[in-house]
């Protein structure tokens, strides 16, 4: 209160505090006041973010992703080894002025030098290679070109078996860390220690993304090596007949129990991306197999994809922070109040979304001489003219509403209860003695209930629930993890450090997409882990995200407050009412699920841990039986029918039957009438 008894002065003051202390607690989290991350600037200002969600970026770019800049000398070492090794052998370092003949030639000599024994030579041999599977940038004038050669030799080294050479190689310095002492001298790896798995990363890596993707040159020959390279891939290779992408999981293991430190855990994470994308194909490849799998159960094509409907998407402006909602609250007590007539708008994007900036203006203006006085009796407002009907905006909800046939269950076992008095366990036809609204109901719910493929899943034994549990997350991003640094391509490019709107990584907004679709299929229809996300108070964090300008990244967010909003509390959902405007808006409705009220029959929180429990006990399960060689339940222990193998395998004979054998023998087969010519006749 100033001097004047007025206290409405503290509050620019307050907001000035508080703002002051924001800023410093973001300063000191490491957190940047820029509107992108939740900074003190107007966010209606800001523009959406323009980026495409794909599988992977352009083919230059994701490239240029393999190297970082550390790795900008090495490129001289490429150099350096293939003039060597052209010395060596006495050719002439020059690839565009020879014969595909002596190409070719090439080429088989040096797979021959990565068999040798000796370190030094072998991966000189592999640098070499590198060199020519980059494009031998040192003749090229172009990034064009340099894309050109590389691409052309890239298909010739797959053609002369390099491929499986490398493979043999990584599995060899795979095998290499095995000892104690190597891995005790790996604690303190530096980049020298991964120099020749990177080397041999970077050759996989090169000929799996040149022949991820179709070339507009390509012909009918190199389509072909194209698509048998995408199926050998999806295939056991080399000696230890094993998934490439199982081997690549298995550094990852080792890296992450820090048995092998030093492996590139960079490298080796693109190329398990890029070997998935190959082998199990992108989103388009996935939605049409979805399509054939429901087909093949008798179900409708799926209709609605997630990733096209939400690319459609508007983004909405973000929640308004604290000290803007104080400056809001000191604005609406200065200026006098006005009410006026508004149309209410169908359930567009902007409902939820009103720009209240215009009229704030408008209030604020200064009168001017030309303004009629108050006291002037004032004409009637005209009539409003009829609404033009626009078709081209879509005035509805963008998803079809859906429900669970657990759902349907639990309705019909509720309402026979209140008007018949006893349920009918397994019948979802019978509605004798229910209202005509109740029939209505069950009408409205089974139209929009589809079994899907998941209601196909969940009737099958618990073992294969499991299976399909543990594959969950094995998506065909799994490299979307890797870090955001990228490097120079070996034509001197800038690699893939483009922005998006100027202030946004591409690979930044790929990873963020990525683990919020993760975490929405890690805890849907989870209660346990549900409950999880809501002790963690990951809600402030979620809300925070939604300061990101993109549709589809808030669309997941929103998914994951969904899911908590009947926990949060009245009070939140009272405060937070722009965020629940926007999930109405924005995902996909339940029509028996009550998130908005907190009325959930399934919350019941002594069950959660006996949920989880449960789900971990069947994965285990699983897991042992497949995967372990000691079976400890013997009703799982697999039967051998094939009767070479049952009669070759050794049988212990015990004492006393060895002692009396010979009357065994004259009781069961000698006194015994056998028709052999019958039993070896053949059934008809």
């Amino acid at each position: 209160m100033d001097n004047n008894g007025d206290c409405k002065r503290s509050l620019p003051k307050l907001r000035e505090i508080f703002t002051r202390q924001r800023q410093d607690s973001d300063a000191m989290s490491g957190e940047s006041t820029s509107p992108w991350l939740g900074g003190e600037a107007s966010m209606a200002d800001c523009p959406d973010i323009e980026f495409n969600y794909d599988d992977a970026d352009l083919q230059e770019n994701e490239m240029a992703e393999l190297y970082s800049y550390t790795e900008g000398p090495e490129f001289q070492l490429n150099l350096k080894a293939w003039e060597e090794v052209c010395a060596e052998l006495g050719v002439v370092p020059l690839w565009q002025s020879a014969t595909d003949a002596s190409r070719r030639s090439l080429i088989v000599r040096l797979s021959d030098h990565l068999e040798l024994c000796h370190r030094s030579p072998r991966m000189r041999a592999a640098r070499a290679i590198l060199y020519i599977a980059q494009g031998c940038w040192g003749e090229v004038q172009s990034d064009r070109e340099q894309a050109m050669w590389a691409r052309r030799n890239v298909f010739l080294l797959v053609q002369c078996g390099v491929w499986a050479s490398f493979l043999q190689l990584l599995h060899l310095e795979i095998e290499n860390v095995g000892t104690e002492s190597q891995r005790k001298q790996a604690v303190s790896a530096s980049l020298a220690d991964s120099a020749d798995l990177r080397v041999i990363l970077s050759v996989l890596y090169t000929i799996v993304e040149t022949l991820r993707v179709l070339g507009d040159d390509d012909n009918e020959v190199q389509t072909q090596i194209r698509l048998a390279f995408c199926e050998e891939l999806a295939q056991p290779q080399a000696e230890a007949e094993e998934l490439v992408a199982m081997t690549l999981l298995g550094m990852v293991t080792r890296f992450c129990n820090s048995s092998a430190p030093h492996f590139p855990i960079r490298k080796v994470l693109l190329l398990l991306w890029k070997v998935l994308l190959c082998s199990l194909g992108g989103t388009q490849v996935l939605a049409q197999l979805k399509n054939t799998y429901r087909e093949n159960h008798g179900l409708p094509p799926c209709g609605e994809d997630t990733l096209t409907i939400a690319r459609t998407m508007r983004a909405s402006s973000p929640p308004a922070s604290a000290a803007d909602l104080i400056e809001q609250q000191n604005n609406q007590k200065r200026r006098p109040f006005r009410r006026g007539l508004m149309k209410q708008s169908s359930l567009d994007d902007s409902v939820g979304e009103l720009d209240l900036t215009a009229a704030a203006d408008e209030d604020e203006q200064p009168p001017t001489d030309m303004d009629e006085p108050p006291d002037l009796p004032q004409p009637p407002s005209p009539r409003p003219g009829t609404p033009i009907n626009n078709n081209s905006t879509n005035k509805g909800l963008p998803w079809t509403p859906k429900v669970r046939q657990k759902d349907i269950d639990s309705f019909l076992d509720s309402t026979r209860v209140k008007f018949v008095g006893f349920q009918l366990q397994g019948d979802r036809t019978s509605l004798a003695g229910l209202p005509q609204p109740i029939h209505e109901g069950v009408k409205v719910l089974s139209k929009d209930s589809s079994p899907g493929l998941p209601g196909m899943c969940n009737r099958r034994p618990p073992e294969m629930t499991a299976e399909a549990l543990e594959a969950g997350t094995g998506s065909p991003r799994g490299g979307s993890l890797s870090p955001g640094g990228s490097g120079g391509s070996p034509s001197g490019g800038e690699g893939n450090m483009q922005m998006v709107s100027g202030t946004c990584c591409w690979r930044n907004m790929f990873s963020c997409i990525n683990l919020l679709r993760i975490l929405n299929k890690l805890c849907k229809w989870k209660h346990s882990r549900i409950m999880m996300l809501v002790v963690f108070k990951s809600a402030p964090i979620l809300k925070r995200t939604l300061k990101v300008k993109h549709a589809m990244m808030q669309l997941y967010v929103l998914k994951l407050l969904k899911m908590q909003t009947k926990y949060l509390g009245r009070q939140w959902r009272k405060t937070n009412m722009k965020t629940m405007s926007a999930i109405y808006q924005k995902v996909r409705h339940r029509l028996n699920d009550d998130w908005a009220y907190g009325n959930d029959p399934d919350a019941r929180p002594w069950d959660f841990q006996a949920e989880e429990c449960a789900l971990r006990a069947c994965v285990d399960r699983f897991n042992s039986r497949r995967y372990n060689n000691t079976v400890q339940d013997p009703d799982f222990e697999p039967l051998d029918n094939c009767v070479t193998s049952v009669l070759g395998r050794p049988v212990e004979l015990t004492e006393e039957f060895k002692r009396h054998y010979e009357v065994w023998l004259q009781q069961e087969v000698f006194s015994a009438s056998i028709d052999w010519d019958q039993l070896l006749a053949s059934s008809n």
